[in-house]
C-alpha cells in the first residue's frame, strides 16, 4: 500500500476546490459546482498516483463519465500542470477548448467527450477490448460515474458485458453523493445495495469514504490487487467544502452571485488540511 503525503494531497484538493469556484464564477454562467466539488479527492488521488495523461502505449486511462463534473477535471489538470491557469480561466467562455462538459482532447488525457450520461462505461469497454487485442492486458481504465448515472439502462448493459467478459482492465468509481438532478437518489430511483448491484454482474465492489485519502488508498489498493473487474463506491458529500452548497441540490447547476462567490472563497481559504 502507498505511503501517502497527506498534507500535500489535502493542499492539492483545497487548490482544486478554489479553482472550481474561481473559474466557474469567471464564466458568468450557471455551473455544476456541487457535482464537481464532491469528487475532488477522488481525482486528486487518481492523478497523484495512477493517471499520467500522455500519448504513450503504457499509460492507464481515466474516463469522466459524469461529464457535468468537467470543471473538477479541468481544475485537477491545472494543479498537475497539464493545462495552465490562463487556460483554466477560459472555462465555458466562447472559443475556449475548456468547455462546460468534458471535450475530447487526448493531449491532456480527456479520452471522450462527455455530458450525456451513461456512455462512459461502454466507451471503456471498447478501450479494454483494444488493450486485450494489443496484448496490453495490465493497463487500467478508471471510469468515474455519478450515482444517479447508475440508473441508466446503458450503464446496466455495460455492467453486464464487463462482468460476463471479465474485463479486469476496468475499475469503476461511483461518486456516491446520494443526490442527482431531480433530488435525493433514495426518492428518485434508489439502489438499495451497491454491493449486490455489482456482485450480481460478477464485479467485485469496495466501499470507501470519498473525502478520506486513507480510505481511498485502501480501496484503490484492493482494486489494483483484484484479478477481476472491480468497482469502488466512494461515499461523498455533494458540494463538499462550501457550506451553503453541501447537500443542497439547488447547486447542481446554478449561478454564483458576487456575495456567494466571496463567501465560498473565504470558506475554502480558511480551511485547514482536514476538510
Amino acid at each position: 500500500m502507498l505511503i501517502l503525503n497527506q498534507q500535500n494531497l489535502q493542499q492539492i484538493a483545497k487548490s482544486i476546490r478554489l479553482n472550481i469556484i474561481k473559474s466557474g464564477f469567471n464564466c458568468k454562467a450557471p455551473t455544476h459546482y456541487a457535482s464537481s466539488l464532491s469528487c475532488v479527492e477522488i481525482l486528486t488521488y487518481l492523478y497523484s498516483y495512477l493517471i499520467k495523461p500522455n500519448n504513450t502505449s503504457t499509460a492507464n486511462k481515466f474516463i469522466l463519465s459524469k461529464g457535468h463534473a468537467a470543471l473538477d477535471l479541468y481544475s485537477c489538470l491545472k494543479e498537475f500542470n497539464y493545462i495552465s491557469q490562463d487556460e483554466l480561466m477560459t472555462y465555458n467562455l466562447n472559443g475556449s477548448h475548456i468547455s462546460c462538459q468534458g471535450t475530447y482532447n487526448p493531449k491532456i488525457g480527456i479520452e471522450m467527450s462527455s455530458g450525456s450520461l451513461g456512455m462512459g462505461l461502454s466507451f471503456a469497454i471498447g478501450k479494454a477490448l483494444a488493450f486485450i487485442k494489443q496484448h496490453q492486458e495490465d493497463r487500467k481504465i478508471y471510469v468515474l460515474l455519478g450515482n444517479g448515472e447508475c440508473n441508466e439502462g446503458m450503464t446496466l448493459e455495460a455492467l453486464m458485458f464487463i462482468g460476463a467478459h471479465k474485463l479486469k482492465q476496468i475499475c469503476i468509481i461511483v461518486d456516491q453523493n446520494a443526490m442527482q438532478l431531480d433530488g435525493k437518489s433514495s426518492t428518485v430511483l434508489e439502489i438499495k445495495s451497491w454491493q449486490n448491484l455489482f456482485s450480481g454482474f460478477g464485479i467485485k465492489a469496495f466501499e470507501c469514504e470519498g473525502h478520506d485519502f486513507n480510505s481511498l488508498n485502501d480501496a484503490f489498493t484492493k482494486a489494483q490487487n483484484t484479478d477481476s473487474p472491480c468497482a469502488i463506491i466512494a461515499n461523498t458529500t455533494k458540494g463538499k467544502g462550501v457550506s451553503f452548497m453541501e447537500n443542497n441540490n439547488d447547486w447542481h447547476h446554478k449561478l454564483l452571485t458576487q456575495d456567494q462567490y466571496e463567501e465560498a472563497i473565504t470558506q475554502l481559504e480558511a480551511q485547514s488540511y482536514e476538510l
